[in-house]
């Protein structure tokens, strides 16, 4: 009978844990990648202030620049790739800022969400 349990108990431990599939999942792995827009990576933008917000799945960065076109916002990697970060992973997207020379100074609630805007660190 304790090995039914055991084996039941183990049995059940391994679904306890799994991932929900529905999930988003960023697709760059660590916050230690440097960001760029329009080929000028985000520490040596000629800004003091920013905001941040989402289109879709990527991360939009407005500095001054415009929303006329979408891809001057997206933030790319080295590379021009789109750097996509799921809505529900603002920890992790905090870091990525704050690791490209950027910190959070002020959340402003809106209407469908927040606005978060960014003050360039000094270094």
């Amino acid at each position: 009978m304790k090995k039914i349990i055991l084996i039941l108990f183990c049995f059940q431990a391994t679904f306890a844990f799994s991932q929900n599939y529905e999930s988003p999942q960023p697709t760059i792995t660590g916050y230690n990648i440097y960001g760029y827009i329009n080929g000028i990576r985000l520490d040596s933008l000629p800004a003091t202030y920013a905001t941040f917000g989402w289109r879709g799945d990527s991360f939009t960065f407005d500095y001054g620049q415009g929303w006329g076109k979408k891809k001057k916002t997206l933030i790319t990697d080295d590379k021009g790739t789109l750097l996509i970060i799921g809505n529900y992973n603002l920890p992790f997207a905090f870091n990525f800022f704050y690791y490209n020379g950027w910190e959070l100074d002020k959340i402003y609630p809106i209407s469908n969400g927040s606005d978060f805007i960014l003050k360039k660190r000094n270094r």
